[in-house]
């Protein structure tokens, strides 16, 4: 196993499982998938029932990856946007973790794949764009148009 760099790409079966109605395989992408999820679920657990003032390292790491996700929050979605860092956090955390297990030694680089990307990708966007018609209706589409643009250069034009 892994006699070629490109082989940690290869979604390969580990164990079939005994469900012939459903036909469901054990790959390594479902394995390190759910490893991933079990260990983003340890570090929720571990930080959120933490106990006393002590201070260790996992603790100031896991602050500090807290403070970063938290001011890039605040600086580009203002106040208001805060109310999503909890998602902004969680995805990090969770692709931060699969890239890291893709540099382990025997590891399996999850992003590699094209599947996770794209529905990170075409989830979080069909969600802010529903979320931005449902709070400003069509006045959310300026966002696409420059400032400064004379409105007989756009189709609509949703000025106040």
């Amino acid at each position: 196993m892994l006699f070629t760099p490109l082989e940690q790409f290869e979604v390969y079966t580990l164990q079939p499982f005994s469900f012939p109605s459903l036909g469901l395989l054990m790959t390594n992408y479902f394995l390190y998938t759910n490893i991933i999820i079990i260990v983003c679920i340890i570090i929720g657990f571990c930080y959120s029932y933490r106990t006393g003032f002590y201070l260790t390292f996992s603790v100031l790491a896991i602050e500090l990856v807290y403070k970063f996700i938290a001011s890039i929050t605040s600086r580009h979605c203002g106040i208001e946007g805060l109310m999503y860092f909890p998602l902004f956090i969680v995805t990090f955390i969770f692709v931060l973790l699969m890239n890291i297990f893709g540099l382990l030694p025997l590891g399996f680089t999850l992003t590699g794949q094209l599947i996770i990307p794209v529905i990170l990708a075409v989830s979080f966007n069909l969600f802010f764009f529903l979320n931005g018609f449902e709070r400003h209706g069509f006045k959310f589409l300026l966002v696409f148009v420059p400032r400064g643009v004379p409105a007989f250069f756009i189709a609509f034009s949703c000025y106040n």
